[in-house]
């Protein structure tokens, strides 16, 4: 997730909002169609990796597009409606899927969803299309190396995460 805010932000600076919450909104539904058709827990895992990844360019390009086309005075309040829109799925979803689980399948919290984000991204991309990007070439290029950082906090986190886990010290790296 931290990588895909950083690459979509960079994504946005050189093209506007449309293109990267497009290519997110893919990316994030590949994610789900390979938890969904995972065939062990690691491969869930690899989706739900995956899905971070492309789920990051969401909330970005909403900050974004709230940012460029909404007028000071109205920005908070569009700001309080998407907390909503991030609190009631985090409070329904959960029991939802689980239902959903026990009368079907499993697989199908994750790939019933696909549909959804299609129509949704197809929606909100053309929406999206008018606003402009800001950066020149050379602030781009700058900001591509915020990426390669965002990377390595991440891995490193990862790494950090891996190695609370373990009772002894070099089994993480065996």
């Amino acid at each position: 997730n931290l990588v895909g805010i950083v690459a979509t932000g960079l994504l946005i600076d050189r093209s506007g909002p449309a293109r990267p919450l497009a290519i997110g909104a893919v990316i994030f539904a590949l994610g789900l169609i390979v938890g969904g058709l995972a065939p062990s827990m690691e491969v869930v895992v690899l989706g739900r990796l995956i899905q971070g990844f492309g789920g990051a360019s969401v909330p970005t390009v909403a900050f974004v597009a709230i940012g460029r086309a909404y007028p000071d005075s109205s920005r908070a309040r569009m700001f309080a409606a998407m907390s909503t829109a991030w609190v009631v799925p985090g409070l329904v979803g959960p029991a939802l899927a689980g239902v959903v689980a026990d009368q079907t399948t499993w697989r199908l919290v994750f790939l019933g969803l696909v549909p959804f984000v299609a129509l949704a991204a197809t929606i909100v991309v053309r929406a999206l299309r008018p606003l402009p990007h800001l950066v020149d070439e050379a602030d781009a290029r700058r900001m591509a190396r915020r990426l390669l950082a965002s990377v390595l906090v991440a891995l490193g986190a990862g790494l950090l995460l891996a190695a609370a886990g373990r009772t002894a010290p070099l089994e993480v790296l065996g």
